[in-house]
């Protein structure tokens, strides 16, 4: 695969969508599907998309683990932010050329949540213009150097 993104280069938010768009493009020809083998095509029924039998094999979906370059710069230290971008797509969109719709989800939970004891949540009893009772201060989040992969359940067909 001939892909430019194995070097991650930063590019803006607004242009996301067409980065993950074409990241099924390749500097070759398309690998050609074995002769006996039909392609996999998106299959549409009274407007609605169905499970393609081409897809169902998880263990053969390419994933890209990236960072992109916002348009911000939240902690003030004079440089954009970069936020970690999970892709992952059919292997069919470089042995079959296929192009796929693009689906963009965004969550600060994938990277991980402090414990769910409950000593660590302010009590929903609280009344109103009283002062809440202390809490338990929440530890900090341990730092992973792999990024999570999100659940295949999160992307699957």
């Amino acid at each position: 695969m001939a892909l430019v993104l194995r070097c991650v280069p930063l590019v803006s938010l607004a242009s996301l969508a067409l980065l993950a768009a074409h990241l099924g493009a390749q500097d070759a020809a398309p690998t050609a599907p074995a002769a006996s083998a039909e392609k996999s095509v998106p299959v549409f029924e009274n407007g609605e998309a169905q499970i393609v039998p081409g897809f169902h094999d998880r263990k053969s979906w390419i994933r890209h683990d990236l960072f992109v370059e916002t348009e911000f710069d939240s902690d003030g230290d004079g440089r954009k932010d970069r936020v970690h971008v999970a892709v992952t797509r059919p292997q069919q969109t470089d042995t079959e050329g296929l192009k796929v719709a693009v689906v963009y989800e965004t969550s600060p939970y994938f990277a991980g949540t402090a414990p769910m004891s409950l000593e660590y949540f302010w009590s929903p009893k609280q009344e109103l213009g009283a002062p809440p009772p202390m809490r338990k201060e929440t530890p900090s989040i341990p730092h992973q150097s792999l990024r999570p992969v999100l659940a295949d359940t999160e992307v699957g067909t």
